[in-house]
């Protein structure tokens, strides 16, 4: 797509805000252009989300919403795909061997009613929301926009380096080499499609994920390579229930739910803070009564609690929670408190940082690169950072600035369009930067200390070589294995989750022993790392060993990877 092209996207996109699972048009919408890219997977609904999700509307509420995007021009085959709400998308495109990366864009729109202004762009040019009640009013349609453009441009490198080697004979320095997942997540805004989309398997083998978000009060032409101190958050729903009676003539009859919940109200803000870091508490919708002279029956408090980090999150959820029960048991009522969605705290590594500030630096449309900032807030994205990092990966949260009239989550917020191709150019070459330098021993260590190793690509591929051929060793009772095979130069357990770290029986008699070794650790600063495998039976024996030499046909492997077999 042109830069116009992506406008005119974003613009569509803003048309029709839709709030967490309920992002039926736009998940439509998305699929639509998609399927007319040579892509090598598109992943709709259920599957790019786990099971288990918070904040799920009622089955009327969710028709009601399929329905107007039915009516705005959706496709029903696709509409069929987002059974109970299950919104969002992952593309996929394949161009060789090498990294997976990933990039995550949210899609979701908030309960705001856009302006009317005709200061106001969106109203002005004709693009105002048409879902009154409902805005995009924090940039996640011109989000949408640049996950669609990112795909573009790493097709059009990769295809244009493609042609210029076949031309030159040399080699392709400027296409991507490697796999990019584009994840476009649902349910932001209220903090309950990050977890899902995290825990749907699909992230398991990203080596590097980028995350994005425009503004956050930063002007056009600006890029913050790394967003740090993400405060950990998590939305509370409080129902009070007590007894109805005549405010006139029986008062003492009844339990009065509103005097519970102003109660809570008053000592929720009165929570201590804490000296490991900031916290933050906010009621942020309280309802009760039906009429003024009825005692209330029923009250309620819609809010958050947020902590510096998850751990001060949960000193404030706790609080938060001895506060809403002595509030209920005070006023003798009762209680009944649900999580609606919660989000961890998260850094961004420096490898990715220091690439994003690199390639802006390099960017005739940027005008400034801050190395880090805090986000001051909080972000679902953190789950998919996490669950990058903690399967050895590396994530990072980029900011691209965008001049907006209104702030975010106000009625007049707006974007500067042209920070939609400066999202694209500057996440495409930092993902084209991302894989050459995982392609390199010079790929430095993490700022986690685990020697770069941890968080180079092809280690992954070793551990994902062991870890198929301990499943084919387990499946003989009598195989014996090694486990959990460990990186000596930093003393870590290799260990996939998904194989059992216990000592299988061993055989007196063995077979052969199946080594991997891998020499290239020494580049990164000590030791060999070995797989090792006893296996007395000469058919698993065969099998591991053809599964090996698969994995390890690549040249790029072959060079540094040895495979032995000892009697």
């Amino acid at each position: 797509m042109t830069r116009a092209d992506l406008v005119t996207l974003r613009r569509d996109l803003h048309q029709h805000p839709e709030p967490a699972w309920r992002e039926f048009y736009t998940t439509a919408r998305l699929v639509d252009e998609l399927e007319t890219r040579d892509l090598d997977g598109i992943y709709i609904g259920p599957e790019v989300l786990d099971d288990n999700r918070r904040g799920v509307p009622d089955d009327e509420e969710i028709a009601t919403w399929r329905a107007r995007a039915e009516q705005a021009g959706a496709r029903e085959d696709i509409l069929e795909q987002l059974p109970g709400g299950q919104t969002g998308v992952c593309a996929v495109i394949e161009c060789g061997p090498g990294p997976t990366v990933g990039l995550r864009v949210d899609i979701d729109g908030l309960p705001i009613t856009e302006s009317m202004d005709n200061e106001h762009h969106p109203a002005s040019e004709g693009f105002r929301s048409k879902t009154e009640g409902h805005m995009h009013a924090c940039g996640h349609d011109a989000h949408a926009a640049i996950g669609v453009g990112v795909l573009d441009a790493i097709i059009e490198t990769t295809n244009a380096g493609a042609e210029e080697t076949q031309q030159e004979a040399g080699n392709n320095e400027t296409g991507f080499t490697g796999t990019l997942k584009v994840f476009f997540q649902p349910g932001e805004e209220q903090i309950v499609g990050g977890k899902p989309m995290a825990a749907s398997g699909r992230l398991d083998d990203i080596d590097a994920l980028f995350a994005v978000h425009v503004g956050l009060d930063h002007p056009s032409g600006e890029v913050v390579a790394g967003i740090d101190d993400f405060l950990a958050v998590s939305h509370f729903e409080a129902e009070f229930t007590g007894m109805p009676a005549h405010a006139g003539a029986r008062p003492e009859d009844g339990d009065n739910a509103v005097q519970a919940m102003a109660t809570a109200v008053q000592n929720l803000y009165a929570i201590p803070r804490h000296t490991d870091g900031a916290t933050r508490v906010n009621a942020g919708v309280v309802s009760g009564g039906t009429a003024t002279n009825i005692i209330p029956e029923h009250a309620s408090i819609n809010g958050e609690v947020r902590g510096e980090t998850t751990k001060l999150m949960e000193y404030t959820e706790s609080k938060a929670t001895q506060v809403l029960e002595s509030a209920a048991t005070m006023h003798n009522c009762e209680v009944e408190m649900t999580t609606a969605g919660r989000a961890p705290s998260a850094t961004s590594d420096d490898i990715l940082a220091n690439i994003v500030a690199e390639v802006a630096s390099d960017n005739d449309n940027i005008d400034s690169v801050m190395r880090s900032d805090d986000l001051g807030g909080s972000e679902d994205a953190t789950f998919l950072m996490r669950r990058v990092q903690q399967n050895g990966g590396v994530a990072a949260y980029i900011g691209v600035g965008t001049d907006h009239p209104g702030g975010h989550h106000t009625d007049t917020f707006d974007i500067d369009e042209a920070s939609i191709g400066h999202g694209v150019e500057i996440l495409t070459n930092a993902i084209i930067t991302t894989e050459t330098k995982l392609n390199t021993p010079e790929w430095e260590g993490s700022q986690n200390g685990l020697n770069g190793l941890i968080r180079h690509y092809e280690y992954r591929w070793f551990a994902e070589i062991a870890n198929e051929a301990a499943i084919i060793a387990s499946a003989n009772p009598l195989a014996a294995t090694n486990w959990p095979p460990v990186n000596p130069a930093a003393n870590i357990p290799t260990t996939p989750t998904s194989v059992s770290n216990e000592n299988r029986i061993v055989s007196p008699n063995p077979l052969s022993r199946v080594v991997i070794t891998a020499p290239m650790i020494d580049r990164f600063g000590g030791g060999e790392l070995h797989y090792s495998f006893t296996v007395i039976n000469q058919s698993w024996r065969v099998q591991i060993l053809h599964l090996m030499r698969d994995w390890l046909r690549f040249p790029r492997y072959a060079s540094h990877t040895a495979l032995s077999v000892a009697n």
